[in-house]
């Protein structure tokens, strides 16, 4: 995922110095547990709020892959691909 690449250093054990404290904490929350849902979902909320619309969509399209039921996030990612403009079968595929 994008933000995780940004998130994290080239080995992917290590969060990245340069980030805001908020994201980074949330990044190490997410190396601790992949699986922690909630650590994506504020981290995508932190995204879509300072604008960085293509991270927001790759946390939320992580709790897709971690719970396929979690209909909050299948509505922001319906949502966030409609804003960034990407066509109805990319929502479909996605």
């Amino acid at each position: 995922n994008r933000y995780f690449r940004r998130g994290v250093g080239y080995n992917r054990t290590a969060v990245r110095d340069d980030l805001e404290p908020r994201e980074k904490a949330l990044v190490a929350a997410i190396l601790k547990d992949p699986k922690n849902a909630e650590a994506y979902r504020a981290l995508g909320l932190h995204y879509f709020e300072k604008g960085n619309l293509p991270d927001a969509l790759s946390a939320f399209e992580a709790i897709r892959k971690i719970d396929p039921t979690n209909s909050e996030a299948a509505e922001r990612v319906m949502h966030l691909r409609e804003v960034m403009g990407m066509s109805e079968e990319e929502n479909l595929l996605g």
